[in-house]
């Protein structure tokens, strides 16, 4: 699939050229030096860290994208304390031209020697294959010029150690970046110089095909002799992708391209013939439906994949998922949930996102369990457990996970926020629960179900006629109810988790009519309408489950819903309202 990104990079990088890369270039935090063709500064900036491409660095900009390493395994100074690739700049870190503890400065004559050493034969840095790729640029761009090469290098010499306090340079630990006035095509010159012998991984998986050099690129590829269980041993040729040298130098462009879009933050790659490129943070999604190939980038010490798919139904409009109150939401404990038809998929992110993870998916799909600062531990788990799903939901269109676990998780999210009383919250969760799931299912949900429950347990318990609960749904959301009474006749008024943990919890009706007994004998001597609570209580025990596992949702749904012990007949009853 690399091949039909390329393709489609190729595209645009033809009808953009560099200015598509220079355009989301973020350089280093630093100091940036710009020497004249007469050896006087010119020009000064100390760039901060950023997160967007700097303004108002247009002398810098370009040269800086053209003086990097591939990678610092690859430096031209063999001892790794200069950073640049050419001789018209001078990369290094400012802790590097000072006195250590032990006073040694790590930036010696020699070292600084060494790298324009090797700038003025870059042939002897290669091997005999690497010195073929080499053979190769020089023919097309000529040979280094040496005169340029001793005049920038007894300029950094005279200068680089006294630059910072004779400029009031920053005195930190970050890069210091010297470049030489010359022509943007000497720079890129110097680039490729570089750049070629140096873009494949190593130049022994180097082959030759009719005169054309194929071998393993660098670009988020690598093998290593002491892991063999990397080559591909099902091969007669056992390197996992071969790249020829004219495909390379576009291949690295476009690795380049993304390198940026991973510094910017923009970590979801959507490629296609007919959109283009998409970059999108995790904050954002995409805005219409796409077909075609999905990247998912990080910013490492160079460019990493971590995710690589074929995109074939994601749809940003979806079929409405309608939000309804399926419990009503008590107005004196409204949340912030707006009940309407969602839809757009982002919406659902955001919805999930807010409703059952506190807002902390969307900003850690991809975080190190130990770097997420959620305190709630419960919650914590549910994320670490989902978010590949979610993910793969709301970024690649793909549902099939999250359809397998949702009415699970998300029914564990609710009893974690009863056991936390936070029991508002709790009833915006069952009722998105029941809207999503009624998304999934593609039926229809009646809402009404609960209402008519509630209603006819109402009529039951309010009237003189002996009456039997009718099923097992009833059973199970009276069973609710009457945990939600008994327990609202604690001291505290606010239930503990221990004493409402067994309720929730509670496997088998067996269990559960263990523990509301316990409940009504601690508390009857404080029940205020024994008559209501009584029968109630009564029809419970009479009833024989046919399902001996217990309803949670049916069970949840009676302990959220207004309290039919505490109900009002009508408004000329002086019983109290439900809390």
């Amino acid at each position: 699939m690399l091949k039909e990104c390329l393709d489609v990079f190729k595209k645009i990088y033809e009808e953009k050229g560099e200015s598509l890369i220079l355009d989301t270039y973020v350089p280093a935090e630093g100091s940036y030096v710009l020497v004249d063709r007469n050896g006087a500064i010119k020009e000064i900036k100390e760039l901060p860290k950023q997160k967007e491409p700097p303004e108002d660095f247009e002398s810098f900009i370009e040269k800086d994208y053209l003086s990097k390493l591939i990678s610092t395994d690859k430096p031209m100074d063999k001892n790794k304390k200069i950073h640049s690739n050419n001789y018209y700049s001078f990369w290094v870190k400012k802790n590097n031209i000072k006195p250590d503890k032990t006073g040694k400065i790590l930036l010696s004559k020699e070292v600084i020697k060494g790298y324009y050493d090797r700038l003025s034969e870059p042939k002897k840095k290669y091997d005999k294959k690497g010195q073929k790729l080499y053979d190769m640029v020089e023919k097309e761009i000529g040979e280094p010029e040496l005169n340029k090469i001793e005049k920038y290098k007894a300029w950094i010499e005279e200068h680089i150690f006294t630059i910072i306090s004779d400029n009031n340079l920053k005195d930190d630990k970050n890069y210091l970046k010297i470049y030489f006035e010359e022509d943007t095509n000497l720079y890129q010159k110097e680039s490729k110089r570089y750049i070629v012998p140096n873009a494949y991984n190593k130049t022994k998986y180097n082959v030759e095909i009719e005169d054309e050099i194929f071998g393993l690129s660098n670009d988020n590829m690598g093998l290593n002799d002491k892991k063999p269980y990397l080559d591909n041993k099902t091969r007669k040729n056992t390197l996992p992708y071969l790249i020829s040298s004219k495909e390379l130098a576009l291949q690295n462009k476009f690795f380049d391209y993304l390198y940026n879009q991973a510094c910017l933050g923009k970590n979801n790659i959507y490629l296609n013939e007919k959109d283009g490129i998409i970059a999108l943070s995790n904050n954002e999604s995409l805005k219409q439906s796409f077909r075609g190939y999905y990247l998912r980038i990080q910013k490492g010490k160079e460019l990493e994949i971590h995710d690589f798919d074929e995109i074939t139904g994601f749809e940003a409009e979806i079929e409405p998922i309608e939000l309804k109150q399926y419990i009503p939401v008590p107005e004196k404990n409204a949340t912030d949930l707006v009940y309407e038809k969602v839809k757009k998929l982002e919406d659902v992110k955001i919805l999930i996102n807010s409703v059952f993870f506190k807002k902390f998916l969307i900003t850690n799909f991809f975080t190190d369990a130990k770097d997420i600062r959620l305190n709630d531990t419960k919650v914590k788990e549910e994320l670490l457990r989902c978010r590949t799903g979610y993910f793969n939901w709301f970024f690649k269109g793909e549902s099939v996970a999250v359809r397998s676990f949702f009415a699970e998780s998300s029914l564990v999210l609710i009893k974690n926020s009863i056991l936390n009383r936070h029991i508002p919250k709790a009833i915006e969760q069952f009722n998105v629960r029941e809207s999503i799931l009624n998304y999934f299912e593609g039926g229809e949900i009646m809402e009404q179900t609960y209402e008519e429950i509630f209603e006819r347990l109402s009529e039951m318990i309010n009237s003189d006629t002996r009456s039997t609960i009718e099923d097992d749904a009833m059973y199970y959301y009276a069973a609710g109810q009457i945990a939600q009474f008994l327990l609202s006749l604690n001291q505290s008024s606010k239930p503990t988790p221990a004493l409402v943990n067994p309720v929730i919890n509670a496997r088998t009706a067996q269990q559960l009519q263990v523990v509301l007994e316990r409940l009504y004998k601690k508390y009857n001597y404080a029940i205020k309408y024994p008559q209501r609570i009584s029968r109630l209580y009564s029809m419970f025990l009479l009833h024989i489950p046919e399902n001996k596992k217990t309803d949670s949702k049916m069970l949840i749904a009676g302990y959220l819903d207004r309290s039919l012990v505490y109900e009002k007949k009508n408004k000329n009853e002086g019983e109290a309202e439900n809390e």
